[in-house]
Formats: structure tokens, C-alpha cells, sequence
């Protein structure tokens, strides 16, 4: 019978060597990463150095300009320049977001961008709005830096008065004409040569009545209404229409006849200020009258006819009372 002789070994002798191989596995691993290059983007070295907003209190409806700096700090030891994505968001006041990202944005060591927010959104709700952008990496795995910021936008502002507007509008106004109800006064035909009294009754600002008598070559009576427009230098056009009568006493073959005939009347004329409570009157007249009638004197007839102007020109003035 043979017998084959095994060396003995101890069961701690197992557990170093088991030890052992565990600590050079930790030591390669520390080795494979202090040999890899180390990552730029931490979240040191890249940050949102601003956000900036003008106008920061904007009126509703009003676009501001926003715009963020975005900076890599400089290292020790120059680092290679690596690429990142940026996304900026406005929360709006009724809580819908709208959100833009820049992806593959290359930074270098030291370097800065500038990143302004396109005018995509409206400001017409009154209220706070949030902005906030974020930097990651451009596998979108981590985030480096992140800023929020807002403004909040106020009732619209009433667009300026222009200066002549405005110097119009402050200019104070021209009081209007004394209101004046009854006057008295003088009236002549140039035409139809007669003369006499008027009266004058404004029961509304710019619509009155007008009464006229006058004698002379003929004898005639009117009554008419009246319409004017005040103007700011104080003469007022006005118009008339009425009713005339006219009459005419003449002797024909030895016999007194009286010529009459009564028609409407119509005028255009101007209300000349001559002083506070006095006016003057000017114008144009005209009306459709015959003056013809035939006479008997025993045996003679005759046929007669008086020639009256059927446009004439009228002048007056009147003092109002009150």
C-alpha cells in the first residue's frame, strides 16, 4: 500500500490570499479612473452667471427681452471644449408653460454665451411670469447649473397724447356767446325802399322767431323763423323762411286802390356782433309778389300793376333786452 504525502495549509493562508486579490482589483480601478481625463462640466465649473429682463416691469402686452449668460470658469489645467444643452422655460401666470432648448452648445474653458429667449409668448395676461433656464450635458443626463428669475406684467399703458393734441387739449376753450332771448330793434328793404321796426324772440339757443313791420314806398308786414349757426368768431350764418304781406296805396284814374298780395319768404343771411347785448343783420331776400289790379271809374277801366323786387337785400339791427 503506498501513501502520497500533501503539504498542509492553514485556512488563514486562504483568507490573505483572497484579501489580496480583492486590494489589487480596488487598486487597477482607482488607477483606470485617475488615468481618465476629468469632466468639465461639474457643476462648479459651469453656472448662469445672469438673467437679464428689459423692461423688468413691462405693460401688458409688452414684449420683454430676456436674456441669460451662460460661463464655463476657467481651470488649473487647460480642459478640451465640450458640448452642452440649454433649455429655458416661461411658467405664465395661468400656470401653461412654453419651453426652447439649444442643443450641441460648445463652451470652452473661460468662455461665455449669451442666450435671449425668442419672442414666441405673449405677456397680455396681467401677472408674474417665471423664467428658468438649465444647462445639462448634451446627453441630457445631468444637469450642471440652473437659474430662475421672473417679472411680472401690469395693466397696458394709454398711448401718449401727441404735443399738439395735448397743447389742444389744454388750451382752455372760447366761452360761448351770451345767450340772449328778446330784442328790439330796426329793420330796412333797399330794394323795396321801406323801413321799420323788428322784434326778436330765441325761445331756443339757435332757433327763433322774427316779427317786421315797415312802411315806405310799400307798407308790409312779415313773420318768419329763424336758424342759426354760432360760430367762434360770432358771426352766425343763419336762414329764414316766413310768411310776407305787402300792401300799396296809389291813386289810378282818379280812384285810390290798394295794391296787395301776401306770399312765403326766404332768406340767407349773417349776425354781426356789435357789442354785448346789440347785433347786426345782413341779407339776401326773396319772395314771390304781384301787385296788380284793375280799376273802374265810370266808364274807364284800367288795368294797373305796381313793380315789386322779388329779391332784395334787408338790413337791421336789434338791442336785446334780456
Amino acid at each position: 500500500m503506498f501513501y502520497e504525502s500533501v503539504p498542509y495549509r492553514s485556512p488563514g493562508r486562504y483568507l490573505m490570499t483572497k484579501h489580496r486579490i480583492i486590494l489589487v482589483l480596488l487598486l487597477f480601478a482607482l488607477m483606470a479612473a485617475a488615468a481618465r481625463p476629468a469632466s468639465a462640466a461639474s457643476a462648479s465649473s459651469v453656472e448662469i452667471a445672469s438673467i437679464t429682463i428689459a423692461p423688468e416691469s413691462p405693460a401688458g402686452g409688452q414684449q420683454p427681452e430676456i436674456t441669460a449668460r451662460i460661463v464655463r470658469k476657467a481651470a488649473a489645467a487647460p480642459q478640451e471644449p465640450e458640448a452642452f444643452a440649454i433649455i429655458a422655460a416661461v411658467t405664465m401666470p395661468d400656470n401653461r408653460t412654453m419651453s426652447w432648448m439649444w442643443k450641441n452648445v460648445t463652451l470652452r474653458t473661460g468662455g461665455a454665451r449669451e442666450f435671449t429667449l425668442p419672442k414666441m409668448f405673449d405677456t397680455k395676461l396681467i401677472g408674474r411670469y417665471k423664467i428658468e433656464y438649465n444647462v445639462y450635458s448634451a446627453d441630457m443626463r445631468r444637469r450642471f447649473a440652473s437659474r430662475t428669475a421672473g417679472f411680472s406684467a401690469g395693466p397696458a399703458a394709454q398711448p401718449a397724447m401727441p404735443a399738439a393734441a395735448a397743447a389742444g387739449k389744454e388750451a382752455p376753450r372760447r366761452p360761448q356767446a351770451e345767450l340772449h332771448a328778446f330784442g328790439l330793434g330796426v329793420s330796412a328793404n333797399a330794394f323795396n325802399p321801406a323801413g321799420g321796426g323788428t322784434v326778436m324772440l330765441w325761445p331756443f339757443r339757435n332757433v327763433g322767431l322774427q316779427g317786421t313791420y315797415t312802411v315806405g314806398t310799400f307798407t308790409s308786414y312779415e313773420a318768419r323763423l329763424l336758424v342759426r349757426f354760432e360760430r367762434p368768431s360770432g358771426f352766425n350764418p343763419y336762414i329764414a323762411a316766413g310768411y310776407l304781406s305787402v300792401s300799396l296805396d296809389k291813386d289810378v284814374i282818379g280812384v285810390s286802390t290798394t295794391f296787395k298780395d301776401s306770399n312765403v319768404s326766404g332768406a340767407v343771411g349773417v349776425e354781426v356782433p356789435l357789442g354785448r347785448r346789440v347785433r347786426g343783420y345782413v341779407e339776401v331776400s326773396g319772395t314771390s309778389i304781384t301787385l296788380e289790379e284793375i280799376v273802374t271809374n265810370g266808364a274807364q277801366t284800367a288795368k294797373s300793376t305796381v313793380a315789386y323786387a322779388p329779391v332784395t337785400i334787408n338790413a337791421g339791427i336789434v338791442f336785446y333786452l334780456f
